[in-house]
């Protein structure tokens, strides 16, 4: 099958790849599909819509992909333009959904139908969405890709460990760490501003290493906003072999059996004391890892996400050869104006 995949190839202005490419492009390239990717945010960047337009376009009439794989962050893609790839050609137009939390009335509704489908990853937003009457709303979740987040046979180098944006109270977690004396490898955007650290840029690289070298991994649950959410790091960091301390989040029992394959914690002086047992009690804390290692590579895995989507939707498109060949008139006639 060929897929176009397009998202913001970069994270946040860096020349780092976007996680999006360890989600969705390797994932489909380990599940041996034909994929291309079209980096929308360097394409706006350097000619705006019309680029994109232009540019998205010329792949969907000479590639020709079954399905375009859309990580949009807001209106990169134009309505029109999603619209008329949907209803004038074979290729089936998917979206996967961030922050619907926040997003679903403000973005994501004015969209949908510009989609063949569209995944959510809130199961509250999914029932929503389905009660105004959308159908073509999919629901999954984040997960881990194997070959990206693994285990690697090196020394335990720090106590815990957090990459990741600086914002909220990370920072007091951060703060509270070390001053109870934990040597505690941090850094991501924002961490200068807030403590005497050099600005951090990691790659999905540093991740990988920094991660396998703790003896703990934390992962926080706490969006921009302050509001908890399931983000893709409770599937990601375990998968890595490393006890895993995550922020507890209401429904976190769905994926994980607390003081099994995980252990949670709810405020600062929670995370202190629970760190504090762990580190003293390695045969525990190993037991912890391995468990939420087996856990995610057996459950929460993309390829398992994927095939479980690609069985739920309708690849074969209804749209008639007049339609196409309708399509096809009106694109070359928009490439002369663009």
């Amino acid at each position: 099958m060929k897929i176009l995949c397009a998202y913001n190839l970069y994270y946040y202005g860096t020349e780092n790849l976007n996680s999006s490419y360890y989600f969705f492009t390797e994932t489909f390239l380990q599940m041996d599909h034909d994929v291309q990717t079209l980096d929308f945010g360097g394409l706006n960047k350097k000619g705006g819509s019309r680029l994109v337009s232009k540019i998205l376009l010329s792949y969907i009439f000479s590639y020709k992909p079954d399905i375009l794989f859309v990580v949009p962050c807001r209106g990169e893609i134009p309505k029109k333009i999603l619209k008329f790839i949907k209803q004038f050609t074979n290729t089936t137009v998917i979206a996967w959904n961030s922050d619907d939390d926040r997003r679903w009335d403000d973005y994501s509704k004015k969209y949908a139908h510009a989609y063949d489908y569209m995944i959510t990853t809130y199961e509250k937003i999914y029932h929503k969405a389905k009660e105004q009457g959308f159908k073509n709303i999919l629901l999954s979740q984040w997960a881990c890709n194997p070959k990206r987040n693994r285990k690697l046979d090196i020394e335990k180098k720090f106590d815990l460990s957090f990459i990741g944006i600086a914002y909220g109270d990370r920072i007091d977690y951060i703060k509270k760490l070390l001053n109870e004396g934990f040597n505690v490898k941090f850094g991501g955007l924002e961490w200068e501003k807030y403590l005497d650290i050099k600005k951090t840029d990691f790659s999905q690289e540093d991740i990988l290493l920094i991660t396998n070298q703790s003896k703990i991994a934390i992962v926080f649950s706490k969006g921009i906003d302050g509001k908890k959410q399931i983000k893709a790091r409770i599937f990601e960091t375990p998968a890595h072999g490393v006890c895993t301390f995550i922020e507890y989040f209401e429904g976190i029992e769905k994926y994980y059996k607390i003081n099994e394959d995980i252990i949670t914690f709810k405020n600062p002086e929670d995370l202190v004391q629970k760190a504090k047992y762990y580190l003293k009690n390695e045969q525990e804390r190993e037991k912890i890892a391995q468990n939420g290692r087996k856990k995610v590579i057996e459950n929460h895995a993309y390829k398992l996400r994927f095939k479980k989507i690609f069985n739920q939707i309708d690849l074969a498109k209804k749209t008639n050869i007049i339609k196409i060949i309708f399509g096809k008139m009106v694109y070359k006639m928009l490439f002369m104006f663009f």
